[in-house]
């Protein structure tokens, strides 16, 4: 019994709370200075949208709204600007922290302190997450 509640708790409740307060704690350091920016960089990144795109009247009469580009050759470097700024940016700005320190902290570049063993050892657990 005893070992079957010990598992329960490390394997099933343990685990999930240590995650829920890692969560509200990126949340009190990230989201109050930084949604501001996310929600101005959503707007400015949007204003093509109220450009390129109007109303078009289909064949059989129906209104829709549709890119309207003077030619088809406007298109993929359109998709490409909107792929780079949802995907790979953000990719990058997330996962990088992570590779930069990993790198540092392979090389010893960073000081012998709990913190950096504890961030250390969260790293490189990552993919098994």
């Amino acid at each position: 019994r005893v070992v079957r509640y010990l598992q329960v708790v490390v394997l099933l409740y343990a685990s999930t709370y240590v995650l829920v307060s890692l969560s509200i704690d990126r949340y009190h350091a990230i989201v109050y200075p930084m949604i501001v920016i996310a929600w101005s960089l959503s707007f400015l990144f949007s204003i093509p949208t109220l450009i390129i795109f109007g109303k078009r009247t289909l064949s059989n009469g129906e209104v829709q709204c549709w890119a309207l580009w003077p030619d088809d050759s406007y298109w993929t470097p359109y998709m490409t600007i909107v792929a780079f700024l949802v995907y790979f940016i953000p990719f990058i700005c997330c996962w990088s922290p992570y590779f930069l320190f990993d790198i540092l902290d392979n090389f010893n570049l960073l000081p012998d302190t709990q913190e950096r063993f504890y961030a250390s050892v969260i790293i490189q657990n990552l993919p098994a997450l």
